[in-house]
C-alpha cells in the first residue's frame, strides 16, 4: 500500500468513527429525555387537560377526560370536544421564570428558536407563538386569548347556511363570530348541522 492510500483510509475511518460517536451521543440524549429546550409536561387539571389533549391531537383521550369531569355520555362528550363548546380552561402563560429560555433566544437574535421554545412551553399554535414572541420582543404585554367557544353569539345565520348546504360559508361565519380556529369552527358547524 502506498502512503497516500494509507492516509486516505485512515482519514475515512476517522470520519466514520466521529459520525458514529455523534449519532450515539444524540441517541443517548434522546433516550435520556434531554432534548434541547424540551418542555416538561406539567400536569393539567380539569378542562385545561382536555384543551391540552385536543391540541396534541389526542381526541379520544380528551373525550374520556371530558366524560370523567362532567359525567355526560359518550356522544355528548364527543360533540363537545369536537365542537369546542366546553368552557376553555387554557392555562395562562407560564411564569416569567419559564420564559427565560425564550428571552435568551430573543437576546441572541434567534427568533425561530424562541418561537419553538414558546410553543413547547405553552402548547399554542405556530401563529399564536409567533405573535406572542414578537410582542415579547417588542416589550408589549401578552395579547388577550381569543374566545374558545360560542357563548353569547347568535348562531342562527350559521345554522341557516349549514342547513342550505353552504358549509364553507357557515364555517367562515362561525370563525368570524367566535374567533375559533378553522378546525374548531369546522367541528362546531358539523356538530350543529348533525343535530
Amino acid at each position: 500500500m502506498t502512503p497516500q492510500l494509507t492516509l486516505v483510509v485512515v482519514v475515512v475511518l476517522a470520519v466514520l468513527v466521529v459520525v458514529l460517536l455523534v449519532s450515539l451521543a444524540a441517541r443517548h440524549r434522546e433516550n435520556a429525555g434531554l432534548r434541547p429546550y424540551q418542555a416538561q409536561e406539567r400536569p393539567a387539571t380539569g378542562m385545561a387537560e382536555v384543551d391540552r389533549l385536543v391540541r396534541a391531537g389526542r381526541k379520544i383521550e380528551a373525550i374520556k377526560v371530558y366524560r370523567q369531569l362532567t359525567g355526560v355520555g359518550l356522544k355528548e362528550a364527543k360533540d363537545a370536544v369536537e365542537s369546542g363548546y366546553y368552557p376553555s380552561a387554557t392555562p395562562p402563560p407560564p411564569p416569567a421564570a419559564d420564559m427565560s429560555t425564550v428571552d435568551a433566544a430573543l437576546r441572541a437574535d434567534r427568533k425561530i428558536e424562541a418561537i419553538k421554545v414558546y410553543r413547547e412551553l405553552t402548547g399554542v399554535g405556530l401563529k399564536e407563538a409567533k405573535d406572542a414572541v414578537e410582542r415579547r420582543a417588542a416589550g408589549l404585554p401578552p395579547a388577550p386569548p381569543a374566545p374558545r367557544f360560542a357563548a353569547g353569539h347568535d348562531l342562527s345565520e350559521v345554522d341557516r347556511l349549514a342547513a342550505q348546504g353552504n358549509l364553507i360559508q357557515a364555517i367562515a361565519l362561525y370563525r368570524k363570530l367566535t374567533g375559533a380556529s378553522l378546525k374548531e369552527a369546522r367541528y362546531a358547524v358539523e356538530a350543529r348541522h348533525r343535530r
